[in-house]
């Protein structure tokens, strides 16, 4: 989950809490998004997680608030 506040992750019956400062770098791939919380870890989120190109862009807008620009590369 994600809000302006925090990113929320759910493993299994663990779960994360990211404050958005903790991303490293973000990347958009045709099929995916990539969200780096160190050099080696990412956050993998598949285009299918959203379920609509308007989920999508608010996705995208979120990013744009909440990370600083030179970490964000979108297509």
């Amino acid at each position: 989950m994600f809000s302006s506040d925090e990113i929320q992750q759910k493993i299994r019956k663990s779960t994360n809490y990211l404050e958005w400062n903790d991303i490293l770098k973000v990347r958009e791939h045709p099929d995916m998004f990539q969200l780096y919380i160190s050099r080696n870890k990412a956050i993998l989120l598949p285009n299918s997680y959203f379920n609509s190109k308007a989920d999508k862009e608010k996705f995208k807008q979120l990013i744009y608030k909440n990370v600083s620009k030179e970490k964000v590369k979108f297509l």
